[in-house]
């Protein structure tokens, strides 16, 4: 159970991982960030809700609806903080922040119970720093190849938005991991992040100057036209690694479930590398190496419930 734990949280790694490639190539066909909210939530909702429905049928087992909902909805604004920070921070500015949720994991705990780090956290926080190091300087490392934020951005607004989705990380990890067995399976997770997303589906329509059933119309008809692109973006990197993250989540510790910001955007430059061409300097790989480093320091010395 352990290797299958650390296996999800380096699958849930990678998957999201290849978000960048998948936004890439379906941006220059038009689709805008809350277009592509939608996409992924649509697609997920198709693989996803039927399999809930099925299983609620069959199920006996009383289900925790107020907490599946509230981490579903979590989740969710997971997605919608990152968007914020994206659009109204440099690249690299929010991927910093958002990317700092293994250090909020390992202090939260110490800030809350105002104490001094046990003897396998400070283990995990040699790992965390390390990690963080590596991040810093990848930030760094692309800082001048990177594009500014847009005229139209707020940055209080992406500060936030970035804060918000780290801390939703942390947040989930620690509710998940506290609960165990009697957290709600990852398919429950998943629909409820899917039912509320497109609740407020309409919103991202009108923000984008659209009529509702036009806009869903354009995004649909995209859809149809780029299939395979549309497939892989709501299926692997968002269904597996949506329902790989909960299970990781609910058995190692929050301060190893974290380091899934750091492996994704690991992932994010070596796919990058081989399948565009994007060759990584040598301050990139370093950095690179010391976020491996990092994260497998924190995987070494977890804790499994």
């Amino acid at each position: 159970m352990n290797r299958l734990a650390i296996f999800a949280l380096v699958l849930a790694g990678f998957c999201w991982g290849t978000t960048g490639l998948f936004v890439r190539a379906l941006s220059e066909i038009g689709l805008g960030v809350h277009d592509l909210l939608i996409v992924r939530l649509f697609v997920m909702g198709v693989f996803i809700l039927p399999v809930y429905f099925v299983d609620r049928i069959r199920s006996k087992k009383k289900k925790d609806l107020k907490t599946t909902a509230f981490v579903g909805l979590s989740m969710l604004i997971y997605y919608l903080g990152a968007i914020a920070a994206f659009q109204n921070l440099q690249l690299v500015v929010a991927a910093l922040i958002i990317g700092s949720s293994p250090l909020i994991a390992w202090l939260l705990p110490l800030i809350i119970e105002f104490r001094v780090p046990k003897l396998s956290e400070r283990k995990q926080g040699i790992g965390v720093a390390i990690a963080m190091i590596g991040l810093g300087l990848l930030g760094y490392a692309n800082a001048g190849m990177t594009s500014t934020a847009p005229a139209t951005a707020i940055a209080f607004y992406g500060y936030i938005g970035g804060i918000v989705s780290a801390l939703v990380t942390v947040l989930n990890a620690r509710l998940l991991n506290r609960l165990g067995t009697n957290a709600p399976q990852p398919i429950e997770i998943a629909s409820a992040t899917v039912v509320f997303g497109l609740l407020i589906s309409p919103f991202f329509i009108s923000s984008s100057g659209h009529e509702t059933f036009y806009g869903l119309e354009i995004i649909f008809l995209d859809m149809i036209s780029h299939p395979w692109l549309c497939l892989g973006f709501g299926l692997i990197a968002t269904t597996i690694p949506g329902l790989a993250i909960v299970f990781a989540s609910k058995q190692l510790n929050p301060q190893t479930t974290a380091t899934v910001s750091i492996q994704l955007q690991i992932w994010s430059g070596i796919l990058a590398w081989i399948v565009l061409g994007e060759t990584m300097s040598a301050m990139q790989i370093a950095a690179a190496l010391m976020m491996i480093v990092g994260s497998w320091f924190c995987i070494a010395h977890t804790k499994v419930t």
